[in-house]
Parts: structure tokens; sequence; C-alpha cells
């Protein structure tokens, strides 16, 4: 009986395992489409007060774009700001992208965002960004959509790249930030880290990986693959 346990105990860490595995290709994935497997700025990110625009036409990240690995090089433009309900108030992080809002100011924002500030689509929402001086933008909730870091300290807002441009004063081809995407075949680290460096190295440009932006949950996915080790380890002792 004591065997047959622990090789049913023994089979259940494996299913753990494969898990975990699928959960951290998943979570990859999910990072990747919200910022980027790969982030290029002019500088210093301030998400408070105005940013030193990257272009998009930059030759060397033209480079990057043809390269195999690449999928996609694409704009964005970030900015905190602060959005109010009829009673409530939130803090959120406003990301202008080519394919956010349909309309003029309209956002696409995270179900537990619009749970917490009861919004449905078709609400308007006045939003504040507060930096040298107080701009407001009445955004209209186009949809609502589930998010992988769906809690209270990253709640991002999609609204429409040209709608975050007007904010800066920037013209077509300036942004806060070129996201690199990578294929999900070269979806690898040490590949997302060379190209990193590639590009710091061949710019002026300030490049850092998903692995640098999300640090802390990445090494929360190392310390669970670390234990599950250990358990199988301690199973495969028991059984001899």
């Amino acid at each position: 009986m004591a065997v047959v346990a622990i090789a049913v105990s023994f089979f259940v860490i494996l299913v753990a395992v494969a898990v975990a595995s699928g959960y951290r290709v998943e979570l990859g994935r999910g990072l990747a489409d919200l910022s980027g497997d790969i982030t290029v700025t002019n500088g210093p990110v301030n998400f408070l007060n105005e940013q030193y625009p990257v272009r998009s036409d930059n030759p060397s990240l033209r480079l990057v774009s043809e390269m195999e690995e690449v999928e996609q090089v694409r704009p964005a433009v970030y900015r905190y700001g602060i959005m109010k309900s009829e009673d409530r108030i939130q803090g959120v992080l406003v990301k202008g992208i080519e394919s956010g809002g349909g309309k003029p100011l309209g956002v696409k924002v995270p179900r537990k965002l619009a749970r917490m500030l009861e919004l449905e689509v078709g609400d308007a929402v006045p939003t504040y960004f507060v930096g040298d001086r107080v701009q407001v933008r009445k955004f209209t909730v186009e949809e609502i959509y589930d998010s992988i870091m769906d809690t209270p300290d990253n709640l991002v807002v999609l609204a429409d790249i040209g709608d975050m441009r007007r904010l800066f004063g920037w013209d077509e081809g300036e942004s806060g930030a070129l996201e690199i995407v990578l294929k999900p075949r070269f979806r690898d680290k040490k590949v997302t880290q060379a190209l990193s460096v590639y590009i710091s190295d061949s710019t002026e440009l300030v490049s850092k990986t998903i692995y640098e932006n999300y640090g802390n949950l990445f090494e929360w996915l190392n310390l669970i693959d670390a234990n599950v080790l250990t358990i199988l380890i301690l199973m495969v002792i028991m059984l001899y």
C-alpha cells in the first residue's frame, strides 16, 4: 500500500509539473501580448510626466523588425491616470496602442476595473492625467476585457495611440516605447536577453526584457519549479 501511495503521489507531482510548465508558457504569452518580450525606450520611463519619445523609423530598429526571431515591433504610449466614476476613483495605467479604442477616446478596460468602478460598455469615464499640469480626457468604455495581470496595482486601460500621442503633443511617428514581440518558437530567455543586448549596443536606446520588467513574477515561478523538483527527488528516494 505504501508503494501504491507513493506512486500515486509521484503521478500527482508529475501532473503538477506539467500544469506549472503550461502556466509558464501561457503567462509568457500573456505578458508578451501586454507589453512585448522586449521594451525599447529613449531613456528612463516616466509614466507621470512627458517622456522623450522614440521614433518608429529608427534605422537600427527597422533591422531588428526584419530578424527571423521577431514577429512584430509595435509602438505604445503609457501614462498614469486617475479614472473617476460617479462616486469612486481608481489609479490606472493608460496604454495607447494601434489597435486600441475603435472610436476617438474609446477605451478597453480590464474586468476588475469595471467591477471596481461599476462600469459598463458605453459608459463615459473622465480620466485625469497629473504631471506638470492636469489634463482631462473623457473616455468611453468600448469593451471590457480579461487581463492576465488583473490586480489592483496592474490595471491597464487600452486606448487609441493617437489619443495618447495628442496628450503628449507628439506626431504620428513618435511613441513612448517600442514593444518587440518574438515568435513563439523563439520565446526563450537566452534569445530574448541576447536580442535586448544587441539593441542596447547598436542604438542609444534603453532596452529591457520581459524578465527584467516582471522579474518578481518569474522568480516566483522559478521558486515553484525548485519546490516541485525537491519534492520529486524526495519521492524518488522514498521509492528506492
